[in-house]
């Protein structure tokens, strides 16, 4: 064996060192490029309102042929019934009373900003960014912005408080050619307002539905707003077939991971009220959720929840979760089945906290008004949430009242903590303008 001198080692190392780095260069040009993903939130749209569930009108013939190509969930819930809570749940994979966004409808309270998506959690948009993607988000809901802490990880974030569909597709048309300029792969974040209260669609679609449903029992006088709220399901459905033509005009539509979803839905007087952020039945919570990604389409037929958005697609991207979590990747079919049940919860008129199982049954507490704490829930309903789709039939077989009790205080315990903290920011924050109030109080979100 020659002899090593200082300069032949030397030599040896840095060859090596040559070769080490020639083979993680050649292994990440080697390495396929991420897909593009596109995130398209539906604010207020409840699922039985889509005639891909069924609906008698044919609302959404743009979305039942994306729902037919994605792994579609028929029986998605939301943690929460209003837009922050939701949509945090989305960005951050927990549930709402772990993150804490739960804004006061108080004006003087949520001027204050209180309440603030925390920049010590970490979001969906920061875990892309950190892996090489271009983030990109657009927002017509005054909610979810800069103001109120959703910018987190987003290269730019327009807003465009209030606008149409029209407008909505147009500013991501307008994004995505900008996107494609990048070598990076992309994120879009597009948040369609269409069809939240107040129901004003095109005057196309003012009259497209109206009189009474065939299959429904609607108090009459709801029959028009609900007609109205269907035309903007509708004129969001147009917009959205818009968006996927460009898609596929570009050649993006097939490569790019799509998901299709909607953060609440919306109640017309089925249990009394109207709007939203009020209840936890289904006309509140059960919302369409669709994944199109590089498998063959399928339905899945079992309870899943909002929460389960941010690892299901961080399965799809092959990106490993963060610890926080609450929910958990659905594309392990065996370990979903698996999984008893999901969380929903609200605290604005009345706090009310349920649990839905993965056959939907579902129980629901009600602890009375916020600030109340009683440590016994005032009421105490279950329902089966498939069968009887409108709640209206409270069931009274105590077997499975105290096996839904138990499943309901297990998750209870183990992944939300009995009383939030809020979501005080971590560092200080200006005070919510006036303008953004008023917006706010316009959509019946401030008293």
């Amino acid at each position: 064996m020659p002899f090593l001198t200082k300069k032949r080692l030397a030599g040896l190392i840095l060859l090596a060192l040559i070769l080490v780095l020639g083979a993680v260069v050649g292994h990440r040009l080697l390495r396929p490029k991420q897909p593009n993903v596109i995130m398209l939130m539906l604010d207020t749209l409840r699922a039985d309102h889509l005639s891909y569930f069924g609906y008698e009108r044919e609302t959404s013939p743009n979305i039942d042929a994306f729902a037919r190509q994605s792994l579609a969930f028929k029986y998605a819930v939301a943690t929460a019934p209003w837009t922050p809570s939701s949509v945090a749940t989305m960005f951050t994979g927990m549930y709402a009373s772990t993150h804490g966004m739960v804004p006061p409808s108080d004006r003087i309270a949520a001027k204050k900003n209180e309440y603030h998506l925390r920049h010590d959690l970490i979001t969906l948009p920061e875990i892309l960014k950190a892996h090489g993607y271009a983030t990109f988000a657009i927002s017509s809901n005054p909610w979810i912005g800069p103001t109120f802490g959703f910018e987190q990880g987003f290269d730019e974030f327009k807003t465009i408080w209030k606008a149409r569909a029209n407008k909505v597709t147009d500013e991501a048309i307008a994004a995505l050619d900008k996107l494609q300029q990048q070598s990076a792969p992309f994120f879009l974040y597009a948040h369609f307002l269409d069809p939240h209260n107040p129901y004003y669609p095109p005057p196309s679609y003012r009259q497209r539905f109206s009189g009474p449903l065939k299959f429904r029992n609607v108090d009459p006088a709801r029959i028009e707003a609900l007609g109205l709220y269907d035309g903007e399901i509708a004129f969001l459905d147009h917009e959205l077939g818009r968006l996927f033509e460009y898609l596929k005009q570009k050649g993006l539509y097939d490569n790019t991971v799509i998901v299709v979803l909607a953060d609440h839905g919306e109640q017309f007087m089925e249990h009394g009220v109207t709007h939203h952020g009020k209840m936890l039945h289904n006309e509140e919570i059960h919302v369409p959720m669709f994944f199109k990604i590089a498998q063959p389409p399928r339905e899945v037929d079992y309870t899943v929840s909002l929460v389960d958005f941010l690892p299901t697609l961080l399965g799809v991207l092959k990106i490993d979760p963060t610890p926080s979590l609450q929910g958990i990747s659905l594309l392990d079919d065996e370990n979903s089945r698996g999984r008893q049940g999901v969380f929903s919860e609200i605290g604005r008129l009345a706090v009310y906290k349920a649990f839905t199982r993965y056959d939907g049954m579902k129980i629901i507490y009600n602890y009375g008004p916020p600030g109340s704490k009683p440590i016994t829930p005032q009421t105490i309903q279950v329902f089966d949430a498939r069968k009887d789709i409108d709640e209206q039939t409270p069931l009274s077989d105590e077997a499975l009242v105290s096996s839904l009790k138990k499943q309901y205080q297990e998750l209870f315990a183990t992944v939300v903590p009995m009383s939030s903290s809020g979501a005080t920011p971590t560092e200080p924050v200006p005070e919510v303008a006036d303008e953004t109030l008023e917006q706010l109080k316009s959509m019946g979100y401030m008293q």
